[in-house]
């Protein structure tokens, strides 16, 4: 994995998560994901989520490389902010595919 952070996989539900430092990073995988008040704060910290999942509520990467990764179908984004370069990558490998309104590109 690219990401040395927090791993989490099937059924999983986290909050109030900061990932401080360079290569932090929350990875998620399987289904039934609820992710909520997530912060990232430096470089290649991100977020990468499974297919059937659900990835939401106040969040935000602070700097470059920080972003979400998410693979489809069935995934969605709600009220998510990017702070810097790269952030907020969206990787569709198939339908059914959500970002909703106030998420930043």
């Amino acid at each position: 994995s690219m990401f040395t952070g927090i791993s989490l996989s099937e059924f999983a539900r986290v909050e109030n998560v900061h990932a401080a430092a360079d290569g932090d990073g929350i990875e998620v995988d399987f289904s039934s994901i609820a992710i909520n008040n997530i912060a990232e704060g430096s470089g290649n910290n991100g977020i990468a989520v499974g297919t059937n999942s659900v990835l939401r509520a106040n969040v935000a990467a602070n700097n470059r490389g920080g972003g979400f990764y998410v693979y489809c179908p069935s995934s969605v984004i709600g009220n998510s902010a990017s702070g810097n370069v790269a952030n907020f990558v969206l990787i569709t490998t198939g339908g059914n595919c959500t970002v909703s309104e106030n998420s930043a590109p």
